[in-house]
């Protein structure tokens, strides 16, 4: 690795969601030159925000907790830099229209003004540590070339060589990448990841239900919430609310038709909420085919030194946003250590 004087190691990660990005800024900050590519029109993966006109919708991710002390300390630094906001909206279980308290144990945090500025700020922290990101780039192969990754487009277009790869991206597509040259990392990508059907509705008049988020059982629901309910949001004319599918039934329609999932959805939420909702000013829905984990991987990240390769996500060591975070931070790490 050296041509006459030392060259900085290169490292490509591929997927900015939270953990590659965190995974990028860590190894920057060691001194690698560090390449984020990800196929998507914007960074974050599901701590994402849908903005359509004046309306804007966390269609992911709704909200994070913070239970290890080392997160707890990162959503209190994003809450001073304004990155953050607590939400202490009304929290039910909702069954059949009756609603129940829920367990208030945890607080809940959400990203502001919606829940991709916190993507946002961690590409920022990333580019300024050293990394370049770049959004709407799909990866669609990478080979080993005697000691390096190269890397190819849909097209078959080189997308450059690298001394050791990163695959940050939901288990199957991670195992799909790596499973021509680093076999030993693939076969262990193995979580199942449940698919969620999100609608996103519009109401000019605000509904008159007594919560601003539920937990739905026995419905084809899971979770809706009040968005415009959130702290930190801009003043909207319209109420907006988000209702996600279990990941059954988010399975059994896989396919359908976005305009007909978002009508079931609006369907489900009348009944479970046992409320008359006045016709929607917006309707829309989007599919996440990889939205939930399983049963996530023991460890918090995978890597193999004599590859130089690895890959991490909220589907190692545990789901969730924190989960995200503790893995690509973890793999940030011993990238760096190796340097």
């Amino acid at each position: 690795m050296t041509t006459g004087k030392h060259r900085r190691p290169s490292v490509a990660i591929v997927g900015a969601g939270v953990a590659g990005l965190v995974c990028a800024r860590r190894v920057a900050e060691a001194g690698a030159r560090v390449i984020v590519l990800d196929k998507e029109r914007n960074v974050g993966g599901r701590m994402a925000t849908r903005r359509t006109g004046a309306l804007q919708f966390d269609h992911g991710a709704q909200y994070f907790t913070a239970r290890e002390p080392a997160f707890a300390a990162q959503a209190a630094l994003w809450v001073r830099r304004g990155l953050a906001a607590e939400w202490n909206g009304r929290m039910v279980v909702l069954e059949q229209g009756r609603a129940v308290a829920a367990p208030n144990g945890l607080r809940r945090y959400v990203g502001v003004p919606g829940m991709g500025a916190v993507a946002l700020a961690l590409a920022d922290q990333a580019r300024e540590a050293g990394a370049e990101v770049h959004s709407g780039v799909e990866v669609a192969s990478a080979s080993r070339d005697r000691d390096r990754w190269r890397l190819s487009s849909m097209e078959g277009l080189s997308l450059g060589s690298y001394d050791m790869l990163v695959a940050a991206l939901p288990a199957p597509q991670a195992a799909s990448l790596l499973a021509a040259d680093a076999q030993e990392i693939a076969s262990r990508c193995t979580v199942r990841l449940l698919p969620c059907w999100a609608a996103m509705v519009a109401f000019e008049t605000p509904l008159t239900v007594p919560f601003d988020g539920a937990f739905v059982r026995g419905a084809a629901l899971s979770w809706v919430a009040r968005d415009t309910s959130k702290p930190g949001r801009p003043a909207r004319e319209a109420e907006t609310w988000v209702l996600h599918a279990t990941p059954e039934w988010s399975a059994a329609h896989i396919d359908a038709p976005h305009d007909a999932i978002a009508a079931s959805l609006l369907a489900a939420f009348t009944n479970a909420a046992d409320v008359d909702v006045p016709p929607p000013s917006y309707l829309g829905a989007h599919r996440w085919r990889f939205a939930l984990p399983d049963e996530p991987l023991p460890e918090h990240h995978l890597w193999s030194d004599t590859l130089r390769a690895g890959a991490c996500g909220d589907w190692c060591g545990g789901p969730r946003v924190e989960g995200a975070w503790i893995s690509g931070g973890t793999l940030g790490e011993e990238i760096a250590a190796t340097l």
